[in-house]
């Protein structure tokens, strides 16, 4: 009677319950991932293909980061080489300041440049830049104008960087002219051009009306702060290539801890 009343249909599901009429009715395959969800059906159907498939490129992943960390991974001769250079920097540290001094570890740096190893001969530009820091003397801007050109791109690259610190702020028109025809002749290198953009930017700081300057009170003071965010800067250069030309780009902004206006600040008894 239920059966001529409801239905077949009805009556299925009223007899061997809801599980049963949904397998019936839909598949068996439909059933199984109902249940089972569908990663379990995707396994059961496939088989483990995919398993192995997802282990091999596990391994693949897992040779790839191992040489990349044996890349990574400099010879002892490269850390000696970064030692000597982190000496080099210590030379311009030595006479910043001091304008006697600084003629000194000038020629001191040219010497470098001609017997140095290469990690030396990078840190050289960057060395003189920390020496004349917003201060574009001739042969300071001629010498680094030289190395710009040479024939180890990172040296180039250092050079470059160095001339926007020497003119930080100056809107010196000799560098100016110096970063435009580097933006010429390095118009399909694009790391060159990215250390020259930064360069016109240094140079062009705040329109002249900011400078970097780690020293005050008639350069016979010395901003531990700020020869600290220049230092960071500097030492991020003598690595350019893995830091601030790949994913380091924002150690530029310790560059802030620097800076200083290049304008007279007037204030009253109240320093407002």
């Amino acid at each position: 009677y239920q059966r001529r009343v409801h239905g077949k249909q009805w009556y299925q599901r009223r007899v061997h319950g809801k599980q049963w009429y949904q397998r019936r009715v839909h598949g068996k395959q439909w059933y199984q991932r109902r249940v089972h969800g569908k990663q379990w059906y995707q396994r059961r159907v496939h088989g483990d293909k995919d398993k192995k498939k997802d282990g091999d490129d596990e391994k693949k992943d897992d040779k790839k980061d191992k040489e990349e960390a044996d890349e990574d991974e400099e010879p002892p001769e490269e850390k000696s080489n970064f030692r000597q250079a982190l000496a080099t920097m210590g030379i311009a540290l030595v006479a910043v300041g001091e304008e006697i001094g600084q003629e000194m570890a000038l020629r001191s740096f040219n010497h470098l440049l001609q017997y140095g190893e290469p990690k030396v001969r990078r840190a050289v530009p960057l060395a003189v830049a920390l020496n004349s820091i917003s201060h574009p003397q001739y042969a300071v801007a001629d010498l680094l104008s030289k190395l710009s050109h040479d024939h180890d791109p990172i040296v180039g690259q250092c050079a470059i960087v160095a001339l926007g610190l020497i003119g930080a702020g100056t809107n010196n028109a000799r560098i100016a002219t110096m970063l435009r025809q580097l933006t010429g002749y390095y118009e399909k290198e694009p790391d060159h051009l990215f250390c020259v953009r930064i360069a016109q930017g240094l140079l062009h700081m705040g329109k002249g009306l900011m400078t970097l300057n780690p020293l005050h009170s008639d350069r016979m003071l010395t901003s531990k702060v700020g020869l600290a965010g220049i230092l960071t800067m500097i030492f991020a250069c003598i690595d350019i290539k893995r830091l601030l030309l790949d994913k380091r780009h924002y150690l530029l902004y310790s560059l802030v801890l620097a800076m200083k206006p290049r304008m007279l600040v007037t204030l009253d008894e109240e320093l407002k």
